[in-house]
């Protein structure tokens, strides 16, 4: 028989009538768990009042995870809308959803197709980052928790939301989005092939980091294949790597003929690989990235690295 592996959920974001009927589990202790409601049984307000007092979180099994993030995700307007929960929760809660959410696709990377389910969180982030100064304070908690790989796409689109907001405020609705929308994908590629995102050049063969740097294009091929991204989304993940003096990949394309979303999304990836913990070496903080990006003369278009760096500092990230 198959071991069961069970999913942590947060009885904060659960509204009884709309929870779906799978069964759910409490734990009991290391990796013991114990049914408290079977499959077909519908959670009602006391169910809900009952969990609370014992836990905060419930179990489900991965199986019907499906059913259960389609819940979330159609929910998130109205949970990220309740005055009863504190932001940082709502936060933690809708940043979780959205690391679900890219580990599926890299576990399953033909999932991607269902772009409005892309563009739903984009659009969630988008309103919360607008609306809470707790954003940021959330979504470090759920990155701590959350392997690089699965969370650094949705910290790549947080951030990239937020800059694209303060610095092109006259940019809104769906262009702002597909942006969005192609920052959460950056990495597409690197669920394609053998690609490691915890390597790094220095610790990489030749041949090795040769294959790393087809990332970009093979996550442009893929998703232009798959159809319903624009070109803006499209352009953000093709692009991401490539410099201002024209020293990037894969087209070796400089200073305007870069589109100023994707300028923007590659200063927030590089800032977020920087300062999150990887594989082969330690995080750095938010002032040792900026002074290290800083010095990478000719990556980055100087005014708007200012603005970011302005930013940075001022939602202290």
């Amino acid at each position: 028989m198959a071991e069961e592996y069970y999913k942590e959920i947060s009885i904060d974001g659960i509204t009884p009538e709309l929870f779906p009927n799978v069964a759910v589990y409490l734990k009991t202790g290391g990796t013991n768990y114990m049914l408290y409601k079977p499959h077909g049984s519908q959670m009602t307000a006391d169910d809900l009042e009952r969990l609370q007092r014992r836990s905060e979180f419930i179990y489900v099994r991965t199986g019907d995870m499906e059913e259960v993030s389609a819940y979330q995700e159609e929910n998130l307007a109205n949970l990220l809308g309740r005055k009863d929960l504190k932001s940082l929760s709502r936060g933690k809660i809708l940043f979780q959803i959205c690391a679900d959410y890219t580990g599926e696709v890299i576990e399953s990377p033909p999932k991607v197709k269902e772009v409005g389910r892309c563009r739903n969180l984009v659009q969630q982030i988008n309103w919360f980052v607008s609306h809470d100064k707790e954003a940021m304070a959330a979504l470090k908690a759920v990155a701590a928790v959350n392997p690089y790989n699965i969370v650094h796409g949705v910290q790549v689109a947080t951030l990239t939301l937020l800059m694209h907001s303060r610095i092109f405020p006259k940019i809104i609705g769906a262009p702002l989005e597909d942006v969005g929308i192609g920052a959460m994908l950056l990495d597409m590629g690197m669920a394609l092939g053998d690609s490691d995102p915890g390597g790094s050049a220095g610790s990489l063969s030749h041949h090795e980091y040769q294959m790393m740097k087809l990332h970009a294009t093979m996550g442009y091929d893929f998703l232009n294949r798959m159809g319903g991204f624009s070109n803006a989304t499209l352009s953000v993940v093709h692009y991401h790597h490539e410099r201002y003096d024209g020293k990037g990949y894969p087209d070796h394309l400089n200073g305007e003929a870069i589109p100023k979303g994707v300028q923007l999304a590659a200063l927030c990836d590089s800032f977020t690989a920087l300062t999150s913990e990887r594989g082969y070496r330690k995080a750095v903080t938010t002032e040792q990235a900026l002074q290290t990006m800083k010095g990478s003369t000719g990556a980055h278009e100087p005014i708007l690295f200012q603005s970011f760096e302005k930013i940075v500092r001022e939602v202290k990230y």
